[in-house]
């Protein structure tokens, strides 16, 4: 069997595969979804990463992060315990507001099921992020390890 490029792209449909090769930056990081009929729920982005927030004069604790577009939740089909998750809406005002959803553990776990944190400002990495909600209870984010 020959090896393709990694420059080639896959796109899977029924019993159908396409190989073509594309004019992008970076081709192995994309990737092509099909669908026919109306199972098809929608998508989204997110990227995971590590960073820093204070929680203490001088004290900082390293965070398990996901970057998320506006469609996460409503895809997921995940609600917030307390003020609200990222809507699609969100994406339009990018870069405007540094915002946070908190995962419900660590809320519990962090601010003691305080519900007036909502609204309130988070130091991570040095940069203040605006707490826009908490996720509801048993929702952890997507990534599986």
């Amino acid at each position: 069997m020959r090896q393709l490029p990694r420059a080639k792209a896959c796109g899977f449909q029924k019993n159908q595969v396409l190989l073509r090769l594309l004019l992008v930056k970076t081709p192995h990081e994309l990737v092509l979804v099909t669908t026919r009929g109306s199972r098809f729920r929608g998508m989204f982005a997110r990227f995971n990463s590590q960073l820093y927030a204070r929680v203490g004069e001088g004290q900082s604790e390293r965070l398990f992060v996901e970057f998320v577009s506006g469609t996460y939740f409503p895809v997921l089909g995940v609600g917030s315990a307390g003020g609200r998750t990222i809507l699609p809406s969100d994406d339009e005002t990018a870069g405007e507001q540094a915002v946070v959803v908190l995962s419900h553990g660590y809320w519990l776990s962090h601010f003691g099921n305080d519900a007036t944190i909502v609204g309130e400002t988070m130091l991570v990495n040095n940069h203040a992020l605006s707490i826009f909600g908490v996720a509801e209870e048993g929702f952890d984010g997507t990534n599986l390890t």
